[in-house]
């Protein structure tokens, strides 16, 4: 389990003062966030900005992954208008050259190179179809805290997976970590398609471990209905109990765990579906989604037709998402610190996350 912070107590606002807006929170910096899946990245140059930063990604010419700051120090021009030659990249302006590390190789008006001709370079690991970018200082870069794959079913044996695609929200990192938290949305915003009409009122419980917020939603038994039988490939009058499972590994990261059960064998286990998502700040006002899914039965990957109708029910889903974060998002930015919340039992984990990321800024 991914810990990027340690667990400590967390004081709880006694004030108007001590409230935190959503969208106020610094943007955590000395972390791992995934910047693009693994087939976007190849040895034509590849730009995409996160954390405020814009980068510039290629392969060389052994396969990895090179990722530098996208500007020349010449004269800001974006290197990833260059190109890519073996394991250095060429500035399309005046052709300088520039190595993995981001030193100047080569100046072609000139044999000397001036100390300060460099780039910022930033690590880089591939893991699974994700490419993870560290965005603080370099030093403090450990891959040990990429969270682990296996956990999310990506690289787990028996479970097949599946990269979906990549969402741009204009809404700030924050807010898609507090809709993943708080499904009882999924009633509201999606009717029909993730419930049978009883995730609002199941009870639930919260853990708490670190940077790790976990909310365990155990469902009542029902009959599955249409769409979720058809998502989850049952027969739609199959009596069901269901474990709807949400972590959120700040700041990069945030997991559903479907785990369905027959109503009559509780200790059986007929499909689990794993759905993690990345989550990645472009800035400070908009994030990235790349969105994966992990299933324990091999009915979800069977054709083509069936994996592109998920695709496209997934995508559906995300988008009715990305409307409302974004209509929250500009009333945010209206109201600026003049905003107002009134906050109910089931806002416990999302208030507690705020403070865990104000903790990590």
């Amino acid at each position: 389990m991914s810990t990027l912070v340690a667990n400590r107590p967390i004081q709880k606002s006694t004030s108007a003062r001590d409230r935190i807006i959503p969208t106020n929170i610094p943007i955590p910096r000395e972390t791992w966030y995934v910047a693009a899946f693994s087939d976007e990245v190849s040895e034509k140059p590849f730009t995409r900005r996160i954390a405020g930063i814009d980068m510039v990604f290629f392969r060389d010419e052994a396969g990895q992954v090179v990722v530098l700051e996208d500007r020349c120090p010449h004269r800001a021009m974006p290197l990833s208008m260059g190109k890519v030659c073996g394991s250095r990249i060429e500035c399309g302006y005046h052709g300088f050259m520039f190595d993995r590390d981001g030193n100047c190789t080569d100046i072609p008006s000139q044999q000397t190179i001036p100390r300060a001709m460099a780039v910022r370079s930033f690590p880089a690991a591939e893991r699974w179809q994700w490419i993870w970018v560290w965005t603080g200082e370099r030093d403090n870069a450990d891959a040990s805290l990429i969270p682990d794959h296996h956990s999310l079913g990506l690289d787990r044996d028996g479970y097949g997976n599946i990269k979906f695609f990549v969402l741009e929200i204009n809404g700030h990192l924050q807010l898609l970590h507090e809709n993943l938290l708080d499904l009882t949305h999924i009633t509201y915003l999606h009717p029909g398609l993730l419930d049978a009409g009883n995730a609002a009122a199941a009870g639930f419980r919260t853990e708490y471990e670190g940077n790790v917020i976990r909310l365990i939603r155990e469902m009542p038994a029902g009959v599955a209905g249409k769409a979720f039988a058809h998502l989850f490939a049952i027969d739609e009058d199959t009596i069901i109990t269901r474990e709807l499972i949400t972590e959120a590994h700040l700041p990069n990261l945030s997991v559903v765990r479907n785990i369905i059960r027959p109503a009559d064998r509780p200790n059986e286990i007929l499909r689990e579906f794993i759905s993690p998502f990345a989550i990645t700040p472009r800035d400070d006002e908009n994030t990235y989604q790349f969105v994966a899914g992990s299933s324990s039965f091999s009915e979800f990957f069977d054709t083509e037709e069936r994996v592109r109708e998920h695709v496209e029910g997934v995508k559906m889903i995300f988008e009715q998402d990305r409307l409302a974060i974004e209509a929250i998002q500009r009333e945010y930015d209206r109201l600026g610190d003049q905003v107002q919340e009134v906050s109910v039992r089931a806002d416990e984990a999302a208030l507690r996350s705020r403070r865990v990321m104000c903790g990590m800024a």
